[in-house]
């Protein structure tokens, strides 16, 4: 499914205002139609699968690498898809509004490759069985500091910096941490009244330097 929500909707095309129907059709033609079929049935089981929309927008922008956010226009993420079902199947004619798509920004997704760091303390450590590693999500981070040593701790002091500084806000953070880099790790429920990924990210930063700094020799 990841393959038409990339090559469909990534920031290359989106521009000119082309509207939705516009856009999927032209993917559609280029494509054989048992191709098409698949993405039609793929977006009905993502739909009717028991998830929240909070998820659903995560897993669709993050993990599948969708280029387009519905939601800065006001459309929720399940609305969306949809309609984007309805355009493939050849059952709908509609389409966002004209001044959506003339707009739209893609929004400013980080270069994975350049979050190495990160992307390793979440996959490694921040897995599903992360628990295992330790009772809290503080010492999990301690872990990792004792395990990869200072240059690789540095790293990720590094790639938080270069993460936040992107100012993506809230959700986006959560996009990027929980869908394209793979953490199993939501810190909201962790705390009464939840943490934002903002102040855990920030929280990690504060660990490993604490960490490696009670590390050093002498």
């Amino acid at each position: 499914m990841s393959a038409f929500f990339r090559s469909c909707f990534n920031p290359a095309r989106l521009s000119g205002g082309i509207c939705l129907a516009d856009l999927v059709r032209s993917w559609a033609r280029h494509r054989p139609p048992v191709e098409v079929d698949r993405a039609v049935d793929q977006i009905g089981a993502l739909l009717r699968a028991d998830v929240s929309e909070d998820a659903l927008r995560v897993w669709v922008l993050g993990t599948l690498g969708c280029g387009f956010d519905p939601g800065l226009h006001g459309m929720p993420m399940a609305a969306w898809l949809g309609l984007v079902r309805d355009v493939l199947a050849g059952r709908g004619d509609a389409a966002l509004p004209q001044e959506a798509w003339l707009a739209l920004r893609p929004w400013p997704a980080p270069d994975l490759d350049d979050l190495g760091a990160l992307r390793h303390l979440v996959r490694a450590y921040f897995n599903r069985d992360w628990r295992s590693l330790a009772r809290t999500s503080e010492a999990v981070v301690e872990r990792f500091v004792d395990a990869e040593g200072p240059a690789r701790t540095g790293e990720l002091v590094d790639d938080i910096d270069a993460l936040l500084a992107l100012g993506l806000g809230e959700e986006r953070l959560r996009i990027v941490v929980l869908g394209r880099l793979g953490s199993a790790y939501d810190p909201r429920p962790d705390l009464p009244g939840g943490k934002t990924m903002g102040e855990w990210l920030r929280a990690v930063r504060g660990i490993a330097v604490s960490s490696a700094v009670s590390r050093l020799p002498g």
